[in-house]
């Protein structure tokens, strides 16, 4: 996936920053390794339709903690838990089911993870961003021994601060 490719094609529509605020900083840096990264997250509030507009708020399906229904009801937010939060599955013996009802009800390391989502673009007071918003993560698959990065192993990369594996680095499995 080339998101600097989608975000270029955004940026040549006719509209797209009618206001031409600058991308986000930490977005522009100048190594290849930091403009790589991207982060994935899924919104935990949402505005609240206008009740001018005679929208009635989309139900949410799933359950809300006490503590976060109660404060938004007595604080008269203008949010709402967001509606669209991404779905966990596990998918097995060519079967699709919510996560939460598996044998193993939450992702483990090892876990092999197929992700659905939504490319989309933030656009605040002061700059714009783009956003990788998931819809589905679904277990396809478990790695039985996980692997580490061997002793061996490519250096990491002097700009990369996260280390984290990179194709083409050597691998030893762990025992056990």
């Amino acid at each position: 996936m080339n998101i600097q490719k989608l975000e270029e094609h955004a940026m040549s529509r006719p509209g797209f920053n009618k206001y031409e605020k600058k991308r986000r900083e930490w977005q522009n840096h100048v190594s290849e390794v930091a403009r790589s990264k991207y982060q994935v997250t899924t919104r935990l509030f949402t505005k609240r339709p206008s009740p001018k507009d005679g929208a009635r708020p989309p139900d949410v399906d799933y359950d809300v903690h006490p503590w976060i229904a109660k404060a938004l009801v007595e604080t008269k937010s203008p949010f709402m838990p967001n509606p669209d939060r991404a779905k966990y599955y596990e998918y097995l013996d060519k079967t699709l089911r919510q996560l939460s009802k598996s044998a193993t009800p939450r992702f483990q390391r090892g876990d092999i993870i197929c992700m659905s989502f939504r490319f989309g673009f933030y656009i605040g007071a002061m700059s714009w961003t783009s956003e990788l918003l998931p819809m589905e993560l679904i277990r396809v698959g478990t790695v039985s021994k996980w692997p580490t990065v061997s002793t061996y192993s490519v250096a990491w990369a002097s700009e990369d601060t996260d280390q984290r594996l990179h194709e083409g680095e050597i691998m030893d499995p762990v025992d056990g």
